[in-house]
């Protein structure tokens, strides 16, 4: 499936699954965040399984615009007139795409300063904070050297933001403290590629090429938890809208992987109980790669040959589910958190002493 079609079905669930589809839709495509658990809300409020919902009303609104043939003018009008439109509007996407582009160049300074501050690689000048002196004048200073940078900052923006809060475990956070910077960097057809994988999606790598993007990177200092100190995600987008994602293969330390747990399950060949590795919830399955067939999956939700060829009901609305969370997350950092994440930290330093951060 081309994964421009992706974009008109995701538009089609987002207007099944919430209810104020318009500020719904326009809101996501924009990075802004949903109310916490608004989706899962309205996924578990989906119509019965068995027929595609509001089939009937579909029918119905057909037959009662195109009962009178003035009627079928007027529409066939604003249809022409709504083609105009999106012409403009394109037109628009395309030079504001090349303003962001522009501005993108300024701004990456402001970026690279804010992730020296926040690692600890640098002190604020006199120019960016009043000097060292006025803060211990009025603040109670426990005793011993201040860690360096800016403790958790990164931690504390994704768990104050209402589109990302849920997804971090307890596990999660002991990882996410050693979080130091995320970046954004956009890419043009061609300079990414897809590496192979041994088990997963398989997207169609000829369209790939195609398209455009953005990479996710994910700077951490030195841990326990896994090897090395960066992951990525690269997303390919058509029209905006993500088309598939490839993260990095996390190398976990041993007894450290934290999506995944060890459970003991009875085996039926060998007649005992072995051990098994279960998945469990974690911001980290952020990072495992996706090809975003949405249309196979809303066609899988009401078509129960297909579903039992993808391994039955429960695994397609998993999977809708997870592509949903993960395609909200994705924007979410793209959009919101990488500019601004200053923000989200500031709220919680106001909230604790009544100051700016």
């Amino acid at each position: 499936v081309s994964p421009c079609s992706n974009f008109r079905v995701f538009d089609r669930m987002l207007r099944r699954f919430l209810p104020t589809s318009g500020i719904a839709c326009r809101a996501f495509r924009a990075g802004a965040p949903a109310p916490r658990g608004a989706l899962a809300r309205a996924l578990s409020s989906r119509p019965p399984r068995g027929a595609p919902p509001d089939e009937d009303d579909e029918d119905e609104d057909d037959d009662m615009l195109e009962e009178h043939p003035a009627v079928k003018r007027r529409v066939d009008a604003v249809r022409v007139v709504h083609a105009r439109y999106t012409e403009v509007e394109l037109e628009l996407s395309k030079k504001v795409e090349a303003l962001m582009l522009e501005y993108d160049v300024k701004l990456a300074p402001f970026l690279a300063r804010r992730a020296e501050i926040v690692s600890g690689r640098s002190e604020p000048t006199d120019a960016e904070a009043r000097p060292l002196a006025d803060y211990l004048a009025v603040c109670d200073v426990p005793p011993g050297e201040a860690e360096p940078g800016i403790p958790a900052f990164w931690l504390t923006a994704i768990t104050e933001h209402e589109a990302l809060a849920d997804s971090v475990t307890e596990g999660d956070a002991a990882v996410l403290e050693y979080l130091q910077d995320v970046q954004c960097r956009k890419f043009n057809p061609g300079e990414r590629t897809w590496a192979p994988l041994a088990k997963g999606p398989k997207p169609d790598l000829a369209e790939l090429e195609q398209l455009n993007g953005f990479e996710l990177i994910f700077e951490f200092a030195p841990n326990p938890h896994f090897e090395g100190t960066v992951l990525r995600k690269v997303v390919w987008t058509d029209e905006g809208y993500p088309a598939a994602t490839q993260g990095s293969q996390i190398k976990w330390s041993p007894g450290m992987d934290i999506t995944h747990k060890t459970v003991m399950k009875h085996s039926k060949t060998q007649n005992r109980k072995v051990k098994a590795s279960e998945w469990q919830a974690s911001f980290f399955h952020f990072f495992e790669s996706r090809d975003f067939d949405l249309e196979e999956s809303e066609q899988a939700q009401f078509d129960p040959a297909l579903a039992a060829i993808k391994g039955g009901p429960t695994v397609v609305d998993k999977e809708v589910e997870r592509h949903m969370q993960d395609l909200r997350m994705t924007l979410t950092f793209r959009d919101d958190l990488v500019p601004h994440a200053a923000e989200w930290v500031a709220m919680v330093m106001e909230d604790e002493d009544g100051d700016d951060l």
